[in-house]
């Protein structure tokens, strides 16, 4: 949509209600400091939109989420304490999201 699309669509006011509930980031979170620009198509946008809305996520934040939870999945086993990256990949899911880690266990 274009910037006057827009502004005809947030003209009716059913259409400016909030998604869901407000949250906010916890405070531990790194910050957020590197901006990508990323181009999808109107199809992929319009499922990314839906899907974010049922997670009761914006946009941003379950895009970001997803990524957060590949490289997790792809990264190479690493040596440093499992329990922590666990940990933070824990907070990084929302709650709503099923939250099934496995675990790769080293032998000596």
């Amino acid at each position: 949509m274009n910037d006057d699309e827009l502004a005809k669509l947030y003209e009716d006011p059913a259409n400016r209600r909030t998604a869901g509930r407000p949250s906010r980031r916890p405070l531990a979170r790194e910050a957020l400091n590197s901006h990508v620009p990323i181009r999808f198509s109107a199809a992929t946008m319009a499922s990314v939109q839906a899907l974010a809305h049922g997670d009761g996520m914006t946009v941003s934040a379950w895009i970001r989420s997803i990524v957060d939870r590949e490289l997790v999945r792809r990264m190479p086993p690493q040596t440093v304490s499992t329990l922590t990256a666990q940990s933070a990949l824990k907070e990084s899911i929302p709650s709503n999201q099923p939250q099934t880690i496995g675990v790769a266990i080293q032998a000596a």
